[in-house]
């Protein structure tokens, strides 16, 4: 059986690959110099947590036959170079899942926003038909045990295509390695400034992927996003676009329905970003042959990615969302959702409630004085806007934001800022409302703070 080792195997997806891998039967070790939870619990549950943290180039042998290299890992890592030197294959972990599904049919799911939930949304309705496929999502999905399958016998892959560079060694966007049969674009919004420092290198990279696909591949375009649409110019001769836009719903009773073809779907999501991911998934499944009346019956059971608007708390007058929003396209849809859904209306006053977005600023770009005025405005619907920048994770940034900057940057003076969790709790402490809809967004921890106590009186 095959020897594979992992540089970096605590990354999102890397260390989920190495499960797969370890369930077929193939021999893995691993390194990393940090190790979170989940991975850190699920490597162990599996027997291939690395014993401690660090580089060890002597776990690079010869009988390896492969090496697979995460994107945390630096041009001079230690393991890496004794991997160049002693000649064995070295794949970044798109290119790994490429040779590995190269004689698969490949469906790739990527844009700056709706990805994971899309990718989600066509697994969940694979899964319910009774398909056999594989898959790699990038994030965690209810019901589902797995963020990746891999198998040697099933013709189908369905991935979620980032766009972030695949390694030190590739600058390639992931998305574009996979070589898809079918790509499908959700929505395109300057992200990852850290790498890609201007809006149009960003773009650029969705560029290169459509126009690298080979004849044949069935593009997918929201048509609704100016940007997206757009790249319907550049598809490959014979290539086939197909285009969808923001389906007929409506919201009944706190439930958003999609109607399919007149049929009404009622959902166990909301938003009407999401109304749009089910419309891009019914398109990618119809190119799979999932009859429709097929795809209604498994779509309504669909209950969301993990951490995507996920509902962690609901009283009478009280709902709290957790949610991992923190580019201003996803922060602006995840409060307008939560804002269609609960927000007094003039005909339900009483009924509805005050809408407390609280979103921490803790990515790079986020952190960004050239990024951060992306954000105007994605707070606008909220009754309560509170940005969270810790002071700690600002410092390691070398960013020196003062709080004027951060509500110009939004656009809007009103904002409140907090730098400490005692001062979050505090300020949210002395909102006082009828009822209150929470949302609470950020790809961080609010420093490693428990959301819900931070409103308990």
């Amino acid at each position: 059986m095959k020897k594979v080792h992992f540089i970096s195997i605590g990354g999102s997806a890397m260390h989920n690959i190495a499960i797969a891998l370890h369930k077929l039967g193939y021999i893995i070790t691993g390194s990393d110099d940090e190790i979170y939870n989940p991975a850190k619990d699920k490597l162990a549950h599996f027997g291939i947590l690395p014993e401690k943290t660090g580089w060890f180039p002597e776990k690079i042998t010869p009988e390896l036959d492969f090496v697979i290299l995460g994107m945390h890992a630096k041009s001079d890592n230690p393991e890496l170079l004794r991997a160049q030197e002693l000649g064995i294959p070295i794949y970044s972990y798109p290119e790994f899942i490429y040779e590995f599904s190269k004689h698969k049919h490949r469906v790739v799911i990527a844009g700056s926003h709706g990805k994971t939930t899309t990718t989600a949304m066509v697994i969940h309705v694979l899964n319910h038909c009774g398909r056999k496929f594989d898959y790699l999502i990038g994030g965690e999905v209810k019901g589902l045990s797995d963020s990746c399958h891999l198998s040697e016998d099933s013709y189908l892959i369905v991935i979620e295509g980032d766009e972030y560079p695949a390694s030190c060694l590739d600058k390639r966007p992931k998305m574009r390695i996979y070589q898809p049969h079918i790509l499908s674009i959700s929505g395109l919004a300057w992200d990852h400034a850290n790498v890609y420092p201007t809006e149009e290198i960003y773009l650029q990279q969705f560029r290169d992927t459509v126009q690298a696909q080979v004849r044949g591949t069935n593009l997918i375009l929201n048509a609704d996003d100016k940007k997206a649409k757009k790249l319907e110019e550049l598809h490959v001769k014979d290539s086939h676009v197909i285009l969808y836009e923001t389906p007929k719903y409506k919201v009944k009773d706190n439930i958003y329905h999609y109607f399919l073809n007149d049929e009404d779907i009622p959902t166990k999501v909301i938003g009407k970003h999401n109304m749009i991911n089910i419309e891009a998934a019914y398109k990618i499944c119809r190119k799979l042959s999932v009859p429709t009346e097929d795809f209604a019956k498994a779509i309504a059971t669909f209950e969301g990615a993990g951490k995507r608007l996920e509902k962690i708390y609901e009283s009478a007058n009280t709902v709290v969302y957790r949610d991992f929003a923190h580019a201003p396209s996803k922060v602006k849809a995840s409060v307008d959702a939560v804002y269609e859904l609960y927000h007094r209306t003039s005909w339900s006053f009483t009924q509805g409630h005050d809408i407390v977005a609280v979103l921490e600023l803790h990515t790079f770009s986020s952190l960004s004085k050239n990024y951060l005025p992306q954000y105007e405005d994605s707070l606008k619907q909220a009754d309560y806007k509170i940005v969270y920048v810790s002071d700690a994770v600002l410092a390691n940034k070398g960013e020196n934001l003062t709080d004027i900057f951060i509500q110009d940057a939004f656009g809007d003076r009103k904002i409140q800022i907090c730098r400490t969790p005692e001062q979050l709790r505090q300020t949210l402490q002395k909102i006082n409302a009828p009822k209150m809809a929470y949302l609470f967004m950020s790809s961080g921890t609010f420093d490693n703070t428990d959301v819900l106590s931070l409103i308990q009186k």
